[in-house]
């Protein structure tokens, strides 16, 4: 089964709301700039089906990884 992630506004300014499925266990967000470079990294709230992070970094492409013990998510990101 898949869950829905989505992450909005993409392009974004810096801030990015991610809805999700609501997490059961361990669910961690990271963020890796072109050169795969781990840049920020954050552990998402159980129970919970929104999440918004804010970013300060430069504008650019990124990537984003949402893993769980038993899943794993990804999508590029665009900040503008």
């Amino acid at each position: 089964e898949s869950k829905k992630i989505k992450l909005h506004p993409n392009p974004s300014f810096g801030t990015i709301n991610i809805s999700h499925p609501l997490f059961q266990e361990k669910t961690t967000l990271k963020i890796y700039d072109t050169l795969g470079k781990e840049i920020f990294k954050q552990e998402l709230k159980e129970n919970t089906s929104l999440t918004t992070i804010n970013l300060n970094i430069p504008k650019g492409y990124y990537s984003m990884e949402i893993e769980s013990k038993n899943e794993k998510y990804s999508d590029k990101i665009i900040i503008d």
